[in-house]
């Protein structure tokens, strides 16, 4: 089983509009993400085209395989997305066999469809968005 664990440091360049470097730990192997706070625009869509899946796939039947099959495929297009606009690229990310998986958008679609590994980096914005605000209301 995939144990991820992920942290970030308030320090320089937390304010800037540059990628915040996020250690996320798969493992035991440590890997650097470097992540930027979504708008609110963006998070507002993101979250408009949430709900109309999940509206949608409560009014499924147990049988309608294929609308079903329809919504995880939306899903995964949503979750791609959101990496695309979260993730700017990684350092010392690897496979299971210890080879070098260099950033690429194919190969952050792929991590983005990992549900472990997508819960986890939203997780993350989520919780910058959350950190940023505060500190911008005590300055």
């Amino acid at each position: 089983m995939l144990k991820v664990e992920a942290g970030f440091s308030i320090g320089e360049g937390f304010f800037s509009s540059e990628p915040i470097p996020t250690e996320i730990d798969f493992n035991g192997h440590v890997a650097t993400f470097f992540l930027r706070t979504p708008s609110e625009e963006f998070r507002e869509a993101m979250r408009l085209r949430l709900i109309e899946i999940k509206e949608q796939m409560s009014k499924l039947g147990e049988s309608d395989t294929t609308a079903l099959a329809t919504l995880i495929a939306k899903t995964e297009t949503i979750q791609k997305d959101a990496l695309a606009h979260y993730v700017t690229g990684w350092d010392d990310l690897e496979d299971n066999a210890g080879n070098a998986i260099p950033y690429t958008p194919a190969n952050r679609d792929k991590l983005a469809v990992v549900e472990v590994t997508y819960k986890v980096i939203n997780e993350l914005v989520a919780t910058l968005i959350t950190a940023k605000h505060e500190a911008t209301e005590k300055n």
